[in-house]
């Protein structure tokens, strides 16, 4: 996993920023900023229409238009680092691979986040991965099954039982089908877990075959680990280094994927699922969708360059069953699951100005099966979190900035310019033809012009935080900025801070901020709801954790568990893996640990770190050998705590105001896994 380096704050003062009372010459000096006003015009905009979009006609239709787009030429690269500008023959899977141009980039994971009171996944159980909304299982690399918890590395599956207060390694067994041919472009990131059904989510670069493969293995009462079936997408990689490709709802599978229709055989990408057989036996393959089931806006804006899925599939079922819908669109996407819907965000280059910014069409595609819907918009989101469906409300926010890529690959850390807070109402989307008005985009602080690593925001209760690191003249780390934005009031906090913001979370009904600077990690509260003697919302419980760098980027590295009985989340026990700044940086080989602190009385205390104990050996990794999805995790269930550190599992137990650590095992495998 790739890991990087550090700034941090205590609590600064904060200002309100009130509504402009010059609502359109406000609006209008947003949009111009944020390119809005050219497409807009500030005129009246086409409002949504109530039917939904249309499909293909017909095979032939769908081959045409892909025909028709192969023949353009495509629009021009604009990326500061000529390098980074693909030649005519150039794929960009290739890239990646070889790392000829990207070998491991100078970023991390991420940021963004969730966790609320005691969460639960999509079974009602409470959940050990920090999801990003209630009921909705994202796939990670450590999930429970009663008193057995799974974990996926370095192309591994491994079980330990954890029963009658106990720690023991069970199982293990490869990520990937008996006999199949693995090899370094063969990547296993992501798994889910339904009753004694787990399924890991994997991409293949080359080999035997290319696209996603979904495998699916049973668990027995013991822990043991049966391969069950292994299935192929065709598809281009899913990857993102702050999002994840799959969700679970109940017992069914949301998986999206990409097809880029300008490489190699578009109609070779539009999803068809097959079920490996083994070397030299035929796949069984067949349709996810057909013509019919691929959308597009009657006017795309920006270029038609990709087909996205979202697949849902019957993860328990004897046979897999998959069925796909997907909408065409530009390359750009990002994806955001509700409990009700998936929204796929594309942000495509409108060639038609001579600004190059960004004009994007936003996609609903519900998952009780009705017609997908959209709306065209305008500017794009850092990632996932930059969305938030409120159901009750039936709206959709969303934070969008003039500069923004989508969420694929390392994309969301180069976002910046203008922001604005936009907010729907559900029943604006429609046949693709209307659009957003200048009246639903709220002008917000822009992010500063020399800030650096991307955005990090969250949105918690009725309120939306974004903050990021800014840099001096030699681009060295000089403090943070910390915005707060009352979604239901005209206010707007911002907050000069003198460290980089580095994560943001919900922590019970109040906000996590952690920044980081050359001192160290400072860890904080922002409270939100009225309690005790506290009149307002503000910061409060700064501690700070000398020389320490966050060593995980993504949402799912940290954790907030809250004390049985604090239904507000006001006592709890956070987790979250560091390392020693002063050992090296995240690019170095460090020794990693997870941080442990409490909060009570409005105040953060640490509680002491677990640590792993096992030196470096060879696990004879054949496959997924780089941790894109990192390798740390703090872990809670009921009133145990444990933390992942590599192939160390460790149980720690806190007394007397400390933890200590209790049990541990060691899973590496000190010889090859066989079939």
């Amino acid at each position: 996993m790739t890991r990087f380096l550090p700034h941090s704050a205590p609590v600064p003062a904060a200002f309100t920023r009130p509504n402009a009372p010059d609502v359109e010459g406000a609006m209008r000096t947003f949009l111009l900023g944020l390119g809005l006003a050219v497409g807009l015009g500030l005129a009246s905009p086409v409002l949504a229409q109530s039917t939904g979009l249309q499909a293909f006609q017909s095979e032939d239709e769908l081959k045409t238009w892909l025909a028709d787009q192969a023949q353009q030429n495509p629009p021009p690269c604009d990326d500061p680092d000529p390098a980074m500008c693909l030649g005519p023959d150039e794929d960009v899977r290739e890239i990646v691979v070889t790392g000829s141009r990207i070998s491991a980039p100078q970023f991390a994971s991420t940021s963004p986040v969730t966790a609320v009171t005691t969460a639960a996944d999509s079974t009602g159980e409470a959940s050990i991965t920090n999801n990003q909304e209630l009921g909705v299982d994202e796939g990670d690399i450590v999930k429970l099954r009663g008193n057995t918890l799974i974990l996926l590395r370095r192309g591994r599956l491994f079980t330990a039982d954890i029963s009658e207060g106990g720690l023991r390694a069970v199982d293990h067994a490869n990520a990937y089908p008996p006999g199949f041919p693995v090899d370094r472009g063969s990547w296993y990131d992501e798994m889910l877990v339904s009753g004694d059904w787990v399924v890991v989510i994997g991409y293949l670069y080359d080999g035997a075959v290319t696209g996603t493969q979904i495998n699916r293995f049973r668990l027995n009462a013991e822990g043991r680990i049966t391969f069950v079936d292994s299935h192929h997408i065709a598809t281009d990689d899913y990857y993102s280094s702050t999002n994840y490709a799959s969700r679970l709802l109940g017992d069914d599978l949301i998986l999206y994927t990409p097809a880029y229709v300008r490489r190699r055989d578009p109609l070779a990408d539009i999803p068809t699922l097959s079920r490996w057989a083994g070397k030299d036996q035929a796949e069984d393959e067949r349709p996810l969708v057909t013509a019919r089931d691929i959308y597009r806006a009657p006017e795309s804006l920006g270029e038609p360059e990709a087909i996205h899925a979202l697949t849902r599939c019957e993860l328990t079922a004897p046979e897999l069953i998959c069925r796909s819908t997907a909408v065409i669109g530009p390359e750009a996407r990002t994806f955001y699951a509700s409990a009700g819907a998936g929204y796929l965000w594309l942000t495509g280059w409108r060639q038609s100005t001579d600004r190059g910014l960004p004009e994007s069409v936003v996609y609903r595609l519900p998952f009780n099966e009705g017609r997908p819907r959209a709306l065209q918009v305008h500017g794009a989101p850092a990632d996932q979190f930059s969305l938030e469906e409120d159901a009750d409300n039936n709206r959709l926010y969303a934070l969008v900035f003039s500069n923004g890529h989508g969420d694929a690959m390392w994309n969301p850390w180069f976002v910046d310019g203008s922001a604005a807070l936009l907010t729907l109402d559900l029943s604006r989307f429609g046949d693709g033809s209307g659009q957003a008005r200048p009246q639903d985009y709220r002008q917000l602080p822009p992010l500063p012009e020399n800030s650096g690593n991307g955005v990090r925001n969250r949105f918690v209760g009725r309120h939306l935080f974004y903050g990021a690191g800014v840099r001096n003249d030699q681009w060295q780390p000089a403090g943070g900025v910390l915005n707060i934005v009352w979604l239901d009031q005209g206010a707007v906090q911002t907050h000069v801070l003198d460290g980089s913001v580095v994560r943001i979370e919900p922590m019970g009904r109040d906000a996590f901020i952690l920044t980081e600077n050359d001192d160290g990690l400072s860890f904080r509260t922002y409270n939100l709801t009225p309690a005790g003697l506290r009149a307002q919302p503000g910061f409060s419980g700064a501690y700070l954790l000398e020389d320490a760098g966050q060593a995980e980027y993504r949402s799912h590295a940290f954790f907030y568990r809250p004390d049985p009985g604090s239904t507000d989340g006001e006592v709890g026990i956070l987790g979250l893996p560091v390392f020693e700044q002063s050992s090296g940086n995240r690019y170095s080989d460090v020794d990693a640990s997870v941080v442990f602190l409490r909060r009570l009385n409005d105040q953060l205390t640490e509680l002491g770190e677990l640590y792993s104990w096992s030196d470096a050996e060879d696990d004879h990794c054949q496959a997924s050998c780089v941790d894109w999805y990192g390798d740390a995790r703090p872990i809670f269930i009921g009133n145990r705590i444990f933390a992942l550190l590599g192939y160390d599992l460790i149980e720690g137990q806190v007394r007397s105001g400390r933890i200590y650590s209790v049990r541990r095992v060691d899973l590496t495998p000190r010889l090859p896994t066989k079939d």
